[in-house]
């Protein structure tokens, strides 16, 4: 079975990692990235850029998106962004 790599530098994380740092968090010990943020509307915002740089970085990769409430302003964001 081939292993698949996928490409997770992000320009979009880094951008608003900047805009919401906070300094309670060791980016040293982290294993996965962590970005607080003060609302959903801008979670939602995020999300859905990271997800269009990540697909366009990874153009045969595989994701799964949950669904109800919770991804929410992530969805109205992504159909922003398609429809713009």
């Amino acid at each position: 079975m081939e292993k698949i790599s996928y490409k997770v530098t992000s320009k979009v994380e880094a951008y608003f990692e900047k805009q919401f740092s906070n300094s309670q968090i060791n980016k040293s010990e982290e294993r996965i990235k962590v970005l607080e943020v003060d609302n959903y509307i801008n979670l939602g915002q995020i999300t859905a850029l990271r997800f269009l740089e990540w697909v366009s970085l990874n153009p045969g990769g595989v994701v799964a998106l949950p669904t109800g409430k919770t991804p929410e302003f992530f969805i109205k964001w992504m159909q922003y962004y398609l429809e713009n």
